[in-house]
């Protein structure tokens, strides 16, 4: 078995809805609602075999942490790989179709119907670009991101060892804080407040992606 917590973070601090940050840009940041899919998530060992923990899960992280418990293989490996996002090969398929209790039943709320797929990510809150200002920030944040060119995968090099009785223990931490910024680029509230999906919005789609991957440190729990 294999146990996979996911916990927001935000500077290494658990992350907590009711509080008002600052991020990198000296913006004030309160969020108020993370929702996203992770997929693919697997382990592989050095030969190259692998082992799927899941296929495609639902996490709303909004109130802190979500562990969950999946059956994989007996094995040693040293590599996982976790993608963020809906693999293209579900992604296009009639939500109609799941229970529920299935990760993409449209009860969750992720699903696009007017372009007919799934949001990967639901980053909504307020924020406001005055530093010194106080209470709550008067302007709406708003970035869904989906689309296939928006899928994204990482590989982590740590070694797991699932065996009969037991259950390795999994802790994916995401730091918000870095929701906001890469070694490259940076993420401004002032334009870059809201993303829906268009087209036209691709770009900062795909950068926002690729910052909440960045985002994510893997490690095994004792």
């Amino acid at each position: 078995m294999v146990r996979l917590t996911v916990a927001p973070m935000w500077n290494g601090v658990p992350f907590d809805k009711n509080t008002i940050y600052q991020n990198i840009s000296d913006e004030r940041i309160q969020l108020q609602l993370l929702k996203l899919y992770l997929g693919e998530v697997s382990l592989f060992t050095e030969n190259g075999d692998s082992a799927e923990v899941f296929d495609v899960d639902f996490f709303k992280l909004t109130d802190g942490a979500v562990s969950r418990t999946y059956a994989v293989a007996e094995g040693t490996y040293g590599n996982v790989r976790v993608g963020l996002g809906v693999p293209a090969d579900l992604n296009g398929m009639n939500p109609a179709m799941w229970s529920n209790e299935e990760p993409l039943s449209i009860t969750n709320g992720m699903y696009w119907t007017w372009a007919t797929m799934y949001r990967f990510v639901i980053f909504d809150g307020r924020y406001d670009t005055v530093a010194t200002n106080t209470g709550t920030p008067p302007y709406q944040l708003s970035i869904h991101t989906g689309r296939n060119e928006c899928y994204r995968n990482r590989s982590f090099v740590l070694p797991v060892t699932v065996s009969a009785g037991d259950t390795a223990d999994l802790r994916l931490e995401l730091d918000i804080a870095r929701f906001f910024y890469s070694p490259t680029d940076t993420l401004y509230m002032a334009t870059e407040s809201q993303q829906h999906g268009s087209i036209e919005e691709l770009p900062m789609s795909e950068k926002f992606s690729d910052m909440v991957m960045a985002s994510m440190n893997l490690e095994l729990v004792p």
